[in-house]
């Protein structure tokens, strides 16, 4: 997150970050930190979570970071969303 602040910063345009992990933080104040940094930066955010989880840190951080300047984190359950396409269907 803090390299993607850096190159917003240096190149003054707007940036997705795309990140796709399977399991938690391991640091979770440092997380929530840079995410709040982040938002001061032309910088959205979207976590892809694959695998089973556990997501509960994932979804606080997309829904339950008051600090932030916009909701600039978009937290995305793989798994669970593909579990709703039906079979043999494309989503």
């Amino acid at each position: 997150i803090r390299e993607a602040i850096q190159i917003c910063a240096e190149e003054k345009s707007y940036h997705i970050l795309v990140i796709i992990a399977d399991g938690q933080v391991t640091n979770r104040q440092d997380t929530e930190a840079a995410i709040v940094q982040a938002s001061q930066y032309p910088l959205s955010i979207v976590m892809i979570g694959v695998g089973d989880g556990p997501w509960d840190m994932m979804e606080e951080f997309d829904d339950e970071l008051p600090a932030r300047a916009f909701d600039n984190f978009q937290f995305v359950p793989f798994n669970d969303i593909m579990t709703k396409v039906p079979a043999g269907k494309n989503p």
